[in-house]
């Protein structure tokens, strides 16, 4: 084996091996890359979940205190107890929630004890102040409580309480108050006006005190409460000092709830975690007393991280089911792309390899020194591509066996050919010389060839009846265990998954290929019947069977391209249709309106409609068939549009005309009882007949159930049993006071203005800010933006596969071309040559992409969750027309591009050295 040779090889063929090794490594760079975006997308899905459910995720370890009473033989357990041991809890908590752990907050807070003697009737909660809670307060005026030691018995205990709640029970600093219970009776002092602390924002005030109920009420009007002769009772928590809680327990009858709540830090989340967190929150709810060994408290793990967490792991899962398909199609066609560039770095080759055959050089000589050069090249391109993507892409995630698969195929695959070409040119069997035994072999081979198909087209069904079949996402119960979608290797995605699109692309390649020549024979019947030798020439060129290998990277490339495109359009549109049914029109305001309030919004500029509507939860219904609960929506005029959803679809959208004949044709000054409604399926079914009464207001309303109501209402959640859509001026007529709409729904450019002018208190949501909201979370962005990546650049390697194509058949024009000439061929016949030789592949390329691509999205779509993503339970598939335009254009551009390329080239060279010499010259 010559060093010398190999690397006068290289030299020489310097510009396709590095074209290969470039190829390599970049297939190396995407391997490495592509699975650390997946990984990168769900784990920031996870942290933005994690946050999103704030304090909903907190591991609360709940106690109680116990007094210390003679006689009961318990051990006492104090505050200052529960206060000291937090700061020892992270350390003693299991591994992965240890790593997430941000803080560990004490509490302890009373039941609410009566006060004696106050102006309003108040209901007083005792808390306790930690530490943490001193560092979050702001003294109004007076001074915090503190420590008690010394004090007596019989005096006051000092507290502290907000200067809102202070004036709501008629109290100032100085004040003394008389509580009794069921056992003891004692006084407390204000000592101290608080307010939260200014520097934090209203969640993170909320967040601060979630343990505490009613320590900050609601600002009032301005007036105070006492005098105005209001019945009311008053709920308030005041703070007081942990020893000062000692006494408080005492004197309760009750347990005082104690614990510790320990607050998770939503940026230290990853996916991986997320699932090991809820196994260890679900482990601790079992054993948490092994948390305070030897010490007198016994805590209980309570946390609804997994019920706020529940929408996260199927989200994740569709997820990332989405981006490997379009992964797993981008890196098999980038493996294609290699071996057909390896191929063409042969091909050129051949005469060498040849001629070195010719010389007694061994097959094995031959394939080792391929093989020599084939480790350096991929051994470089590993270097490059891996430390590529470490800079580009940091993280974990690499798919190192899909790593390896590339550096054994960079380096077979020249081999193999190099071995092909040289045992072709000196073959070792005898060769079939009977016209008759070789048409007999041909058809064997053909067969060979058919039964590998066919096996090929039964792997692809049976891999799509299994997805159809079984799904792609896991399904089961939450807790952690088995079957669990917070369970280890929930988040992953079914193999199959991964592999159905590049096997349903290899046989629509495979079959585009076979049918595509029988489809063009009529349109050739022109060209066969034409002077020369062109025309049957070209016309014998497209009726042969194109290549497979550049045809199945591009129908793959152009499949995922449209697929990828399709299912982004196919979120976009459920997306789209959601935010109808979730807001209800283009903006909604949710309050308490007037009639005026209604009128204004509805002359507001750029309004199209607007309407307003009463919703009223868990009314009693009652008739002669039994009682149930119902869920009253009352309408108003001008709800017509605004009631099913997207105005454009009619699948959910309640007729004009059945809401109008809510109405009648009289007015409602002389509407008598019944009033109509749409009911839904079941109340109809049960009630039709036999009429239906409903509790308004203390009254009972009479109802004539007129037609179906089939439509979810738009922007309206949290219904409480069947429904009922009536019209709002006939149940307020039919009641006999005016009943207030607690809910407008607007459409149009204006909307959003026309709900802002309702003022401060109005809860207003649009439906831009809700897709806004929707499209920009981690996981659905994040899922968006890696499809286009890969499908991207799985197109652009598809393309370099075209054009690769296309160059490896150049010699063979030139050959073709001259003979041609030399027949009498017009000087542009190279053109239609090189035309009619990569048509059929550009052909079954596109045709077959647009069928592959179909094929995913309707046969592997629907087990993908796409749902999940939009919102919707169900979600019509889109076909994205814009991607076909694209993929048509990359097509036509490459191969002009190549064709161009080769012709100018050819151009340079004299045909008849090319007879005379050879096309090697």
């Amino acid at each position: 084996m010559s060093v010398v040779l190999i690397l006068r090889r290289a030299l020489r063929d310097l510009g396709l091996l590095g074209l290969t090794a470039l190829i390599a490594a970049v297939t190396v760079f995407l391997a490495c890359a592509a699975p650390r975006l997946v990984h990168d997308t769900v784990d920031r899905g996870a942290r933005e979940a994690v946050a999103t459910a704030g304090r909903s995720t907190d591991l609360v370890l709940g106690s109680n205190l116990i007094a210390d009473l003679p006689g009961t033989g318990s051990t006492p357990v104090t505050a200052q107890q529960v206060i000291d041991l937090a700061p020892l809890i992270p350390e003693r908590l299991p591994p992965a929630l240890r790593g997430v752990a941000q803080s560990a907050l004490p509490f302890a807070v009373t039941q609410a004890v009566d006060v004696v003697g106050a102006p309003v009737e108040v209901g007083m909660r005792f808390a306790a102040l930690t530490p943490d809670g001193r560092g979050h307060l702001v003294v109004e005026r007076g001074e915090l409580p503190g420590a008690t030691a010394g004090a007596s018995d019989d005096a006051p205990i000092r507290v502290a309480l907000s200067a809102v709640a202070a004036r709501r029970i008629g109290a100032d600093v100085g004040s003394v108050l008389r509580l009794e219970t069921a056992t003891d009776a004692f006084d407390i002092r204000v000592s101290a006006l608080v307010a939260p602390d200014a520097g934090q924002t209203p969640a993170d005030q909320r967040a601060s005190w979630i343990d505490i109920p009613n320590l900050w009420p609601d600002e009032t009007d301005g007036e105070p409460v006492v005098g105005t002769g209001r019945p009311r009772t008053e709920q308030v928590s005041v703070l007081i000092d942990p020893e000062a809680m000692t006494r408080v327990t005492a004197a309760l009858v009750d347990p005082v709830p104690a614990g510790i709540r320990v607050t998770l830090d939503p940026d230290g989340f990853t996916a991986d975690l997320v699932t090991r967190v809820a196994q260890d929150i679900d482990a601790l709810k079992g054993t948490a007393a092994d948390l305070t060994p030897g010490e007198p408290i016994t805590l209980l793990a309570q946390s609804s991280f997994e019920a706020a967490l529940a929408d996260y792991p199927p989200a994740a899962s569709a997820a990332t089911a989405q981006m490997t398909i379009a992964i797993a199609g981008m890196l098999v066609a980038a493996i294609t792309v290699l071996v057909l560039a390896s191929a063409l770095l042969t091909a050129r080759r051949a005469a060498g390899l040849t001629l070195e055959r010719a010389r007694g050089t061994s097959l094995v000589g031959i394939g080792c020194r391929a093989g020599v050069e084939a480790v350096v090249t991929t051994a470089l391109a590993t270097v490059v591509g891996v430390g590529g993507a470490g800079l580009v892409f940091p993280g974990p995630g690499t798919l190192w066996w899909v790593v390896a698969l590339v550096g054994l195929v960079a380096i077979a695959v020249p081999v193999v050919q190099a071995v092909r070409v040289a045992r072709a040119a000196w073959p070792t069997s005898r060769r079939v010389a009977n016209p008759s035994e070789r048409r007999r072999a041909a058809r064997m081979q053909g067969r060979r060839r058919l039964v590998l198909e066919a096996l090929l087209g039964a792997v692809t069904l049976a891999a799509v009846v299994a997805v159809v079949q079984r799904g792609a996402l896991p399904a089961g119960p939450t807790g952690g265990g088995p079957g669990s979608a917070f369970a280890p290797g929930a988040l992953g995605v079914d193999p199959l998954v991964a592999i159905a699109p590049a096997l349903i692309a290899a046989s629509v390649a495979v079959a585009a290929a076979r049918l595509l020549p029988l489809a063009l024979r009529p349109a050739l019947r022109p060209a066969r019947r034409s002077r020369g030798i062109a025309g049957l020439l070209i016309a014998a060129q497209l009726e042969r069977t194109p290549t497979l290998l550049p045809v199945f990277a591009a129908t793959l490339a152009v499949g995922i391209l449209f697929a990828g495109g399709s299912f982004a359009a196919t979120v976009d549109s459920g997306q789209e249709n959601a935010s109808w049914l979730a807001v209800g029109g283009d903006a909604r305001a949710d309050g308490s309106f007037t009639p005026d309030d209604v009128t204004r919004v509805q002359g507001s500029p750029d309004v199209t409609a607007a309407g307003a509507r009463l919703v009223l939860r868990g009314v009693d219904a009652t008739g002669d068939r039994g009682s149930t609960l119902v869920s009253v929506t009352g309408v108003t005029a001008g709800s017509e549009r605004l009631i099913g959803g997207r105005p454009d679809d009619p699948d959910y959208r309640t007729t004009a005309t059945d809401i109008r004949s809510l109405r009648g044709e009289d007015s409602y000054s002389e509407v008598e009882a019944p009033v109509r409604a749409l009911a839904d399926a079941a109340l109809i079914e049960r009630y039709g007949e036999a009429g239906l009464s409903v509790d308004i207001n203390d009254r009972m309303v009479e109802l004539d159930l007129v037609g179906p109501l089939d439509v979810p209402l738009a922007g309206q959640t949290d219904e409480v049993g069947s429904r009922l859509l009536v019209d709002l001026d006939a149940l307020s007529n039919a009641v006999g006071t005016p009943l207030p709409a607690t809910t407008i729904v607007v459409d149009g450019a204006g909307a959003a203005s026309a709900v802002a002018s309702l003022g401060p208190d109005a809860e207003v949501e649009t439906r831009a800010g809700w897709l806004a909201e929707r499209r920009g979370s981690a996981l659905i962005a994040g899922t968006t933006h890696t499809m286009q990546l890969a499908a991207g650049a799985a197109f652009a390697l598809a393309m370099l596969a075209v054009a690769a194509a296309v160059l490896g058949q150049a010699r063979g024009r030139v050959r073709d071309v001259a003979l041609m000439r030399t027949l009498g061929a017009e000087r542009g016949a190279g053109w239609w040559l090189a035309l009619a030789q990569t048509l059929p592949v550009a052909l079954a390329a596109f045709l077959g992409g647009v069928g592959a691509g179909a094929l995913i999205l309707y046969l592997v779509g629907p087990s993908l969750g796409l749902d999940i993503l939009t919102g919707r339970e169900e979600t019509a598939m889109v076909l994205d027309q814009a991607t076909l335009a694209v993929a048509a254009a990359g097509i036509i551009l490459t191969l002009a591009a190549a064709i161009l390329g080769e012709r100018v080239a050819a151009n340079r060279r004299a045909l008849p050295t090319v007879l005379r010499v050879g096309e090697s010259s």
